[in-house]
């Protein structure tokens, strides 16, 4: 039988990780730092491509009181988000351009399931089965296996939030697309990496890349997580004007 996660050990051993960082009050990732200067007070944030929850941990450290919209196709991944986090609204669905079906592309080595690597990009989830994640790597043991979930456009929820997190697994193009009359409230927008398409969707709204330094946003992209910012934006962060 295939275990149809990275096993529990692995992301007991996670989960852990979590706690250390939440007792020390860090976020996840550093990019997450400037955000502890947001004067809004219960920013409504959505997550998209929430995977385990580190990036719910990562907005509950740096931000007061957030209202939080979780989004995460894999249903493994979903239900557990669920479990752990009661106060967070979990939909267990992918974003994109257009409401529908699509497929969610999962690494397999061996007999274990990547959940954490899924990606609705093929691509995206087969560039993780290679020798630098496995000791001794195999080819003949890797494959990338397919779950249908489904998606909905972020417009079809009417929702309104002041910081807007994209890690979608090469896909944030197609979430944006999705996603215009959303865009309207004018939210922080942050995406992994920075991407020509994402670009091309933003910059034509008034829009620029930023990247976190420290505690501090200064301009270009991020090489983790790009920040996009209107020129208004610069006001909330209470000493970047």
């Amino acid at each position: 039988m295939a275990s149809y996660l990275p096993s529990k050990s692995l992301l007991t051993l996670r989960h852990l990780k979590d706690a250390r960082l939440r007792l020390l009050g860090r976020p996840h990732e550093a990019d997450f730092e400037p955000l502890r200067k947001l004067a809004i007070a219960m920013p409504v944030v959505v997550d998209v491509g929430a995977n385990r929850g580190q990036s719910i941990e990562s907005f509950r450290c740096v931000l007061a009181k957030p209202v939080i919209h979780a989004f995460e196709p894999n249903p493994v991944l979903s239900d557990g988000l669920k479990r752990r986090y009661p106060g967070v609204r979990v939909y267990a669905v992918g974003l994109g351009r257009a409401t529908g079906e699509l497929c969610l592309f999962v690494p397999r080595y061996g007999y274990t399931f990547w959940d954490t690597r899924a990606s609705l990009d093929f691509s995206m989830a087969r560039s993780f089965l290679k020798g630098e994640h496995f000791a001794c790597f195999n080819e003949r043991r890797a494959a990338v296996e397919e779950l249908r979930v489904p998606i909905i456009r972020l417009d079809d929820l009417a929702l309104t939030p002041n910081i807007l997190k994209i890690d979608a697994e090469g896909m944030e193009a197609s979430v944006l697309e999705g996603a215009f009359v959303t865009l309207e409230s004018e939210p922080v927008v942050i995406t992994e990496g920075c991407s020509d398409a994402v670009m091309q969707i933003l910059s034509p709204l008034g829009y620029a890349p930023y990247r976190a330094e420290g505690t501090k946003i200064v301009a270009g992209s991020g090489g983790l997580n790009t920040y996009f910012l209107k020129h208004h934006h610069h006001e909330l962060f209470l000493d970047e004007a």
